[in-house]
């Protein structure tokens, strides 16, 4: 089987890390040539958020199993973003010592490429389930940083960038329209050369997700070591998706001789 696929998701999805941080020895310092040091006086906290995610893509699959009601399928093709990123300076002592505690937002769509592989099983005539997996990759989009206007560690305003990856593990149920008869229970024996149909399905899935994040403190010697590291535990995501797909189907039969 071949065809077509599209759909498109809701994503409750948020990722907080330190970012805009050095993380190698700075040079002496002029003009007294003080030693460098390991990190920096002041980063930064960066916080993305997924809003939207789809695909687009172009599907191949298999019928297998003992009467031909499991689909294995692989697909691919482009992948559809929108979300925003918040980029804050951290400065526990803002207003007393240092720079000030700026924020600067960023909304945007972007686009990438997609690959994936799932399985799906029909139950009955109209109903079957599926489990996917997908991997959405977006390249570098370019960002404005907050302008602390002080501190020789802290962001001054520069661009920068930013890259993201979305792994989506999809359970669902499907229910196609129309009269269909139920999984083949018994192989039977067919005389007609060639049967074919196209096939469209569209529907609504539920995703939720979960997961851990760890961020690694450099220390006063070289890298790896750490003086400490915080980990953010118990991440849920919850999502919903629409979808569509056209489907062209195709089967040769042999008529059978007694």
């Amino acid at each position: 089987m071949f065809g077509g696929q599209a759909d498109i998701t809701w994503a409750n999805l948020n990722g907080t890390f330190t970012c805009l941080q050095p993380a190698r020895s700075l040079g002496p310092l002029p003009p007294d040539n003080f030693p460098g040091f390991m990190g920096g006086a002041y980063g930064a906290t960066c916080q993305v958020q997924p809003h939207w995610f789809g695909t687009f893509t172009g599907r191949v699959g298999l019928a297998t199993g003992p009467h031909g009601n499991m689909l294995l399928y692989a697909k691919g093709g482009l992948a559809w973003m929108q979300g925003s990123v918040d980029i804050a300076t951290n400065n526990i002592r803002a207003g007393t010592d240092g720079p000030a505690n700026v924020l600067t937002s960023s909304l945007f769509s972007q686009w990438g490429w997609t690959a994936g592989v799932g399985l799906e099983y029909a139950l009955s005539g109209n109903w079957s389930v599926m489990l996917e997996y997908d991997y959405l990759a977006f390249g570098r989009h370019g960002l404005e940083t907050p302008d602390a206007a002080i501190g020789s560690s802290a962001p001054d305003g520069r661009a920068t960038g930013i890259s993201q990856a979305i792994h989506a593990l999809k359970l669902g149920v499907n229910y196609r329209f129309g009269d269909r008869t139920a999984p083949i229970t018994a192989a039977p024996v067919s005389t007609a050369p060639v049967a074919s149909a196209i096939e469209v399905e569209f529907g609504t899935r539920y995703v939720h997700g979960w997961g851990r994040y760890k961020q690694d403190l450099g220390g006063s010697s070289p890298p790896p070591v750490n003086n400490s590291r915080l980990t953010w535990t118990d991440l849920q995501t919850d999502g919903a998706e629409f979808f569509a797909r056209v489907a062209v189907r195709s089967q040769i039969c042999s008529p059978s001789f007694s």
